[in-house]
């Protein structure tokens, strides 16, 4: 099988090498774009095609917007996953509206970045919880991320939790990894406490 080859876009080098590494331990995904601006992206995108783009909007040199419209335009095969710290609701519904596939907040583990553009790859919707007037979730957790997420309350493993749901260990790092995308948790500690302490679990 082919790998999933990634062009990456975002001002910081230290971040954009963090992303590289990460990519690079998972046999299946080649990164083959390292920009650091939008222009640069397009660049190189013009001679090396990719399958994933993944890129920060927001940079400083106010070109990555601009990219991101152009790369869904210019390039319509390619899926388009932006990385952002940025979670201003107007903002990630106007990306979502331009055909973004995937809003992933940045703090997102590394490791599990294949697992997620695997996900938006094969369908599969991503982004950030944004929270309404009274502080509520506008992107509930799903059934199934309430049942990971009770187990992970209880102190189960990734994998056990598989095992019980029959389902795969990255497949619960997916169910995980928007879980605390959309409660802004930082882990599972922290998402489970949120979750007992908002009565969305026992």
């Amino acid at each position: 099988m082919d790998s999933v080859k990634v062009a990456i876009a975002d001002e910081y080098p230290t971040f954009r090498l963090g992303l590289e590494t990460a990519l690079r331990d998972d046999e299946g995904m080649e990164v083959v774009v390292n920009a650091g601006t939008g222009h640069e992206l397009l660049d190189a995108l013009e001679h090396t095609p990719a399958d994933v783009v993944l890129i920060e909007p927001w940079m400083r040199a106010g070109d990555g917007l601009s990219a991101v419209s152009q790369v869904l335009e210019r390039f319509p095969g390619t899926t388009v996953i932006v990385l952002s710290r940025v979670w201003d609701g107007q903002r990630v519904h106007h990306l979502q509206e331009m055909g973004v596939h995937g809003y992933l907040d940045k703090r997102t583990e590394p490791r599990d970045l294949p697992s997620v553009i695997r996900h938006v790859m094969s369908g599969a919707h991503v982004a950030p919880a944004v929270t309404d007037g009274d502080g509520g979730m506008r992107d509930p957790l799903s059934p199934r991320e309430l049942e990971v997420l009770s187990l992970v309350a209880d102190g189960y493993s990734n994998k056990e939790i598989g095992e019980r749901l029959f389902i795969t260990e990255q497949t619960v790092k997916f169910h995980l990894a928007n879980v605390f995308r959309k409660m802004g948790a930082r882990n599972r500690t922290e998402a489970a406490r949120s979750a007992m302490h908002k009565g969305l679990i026992g």
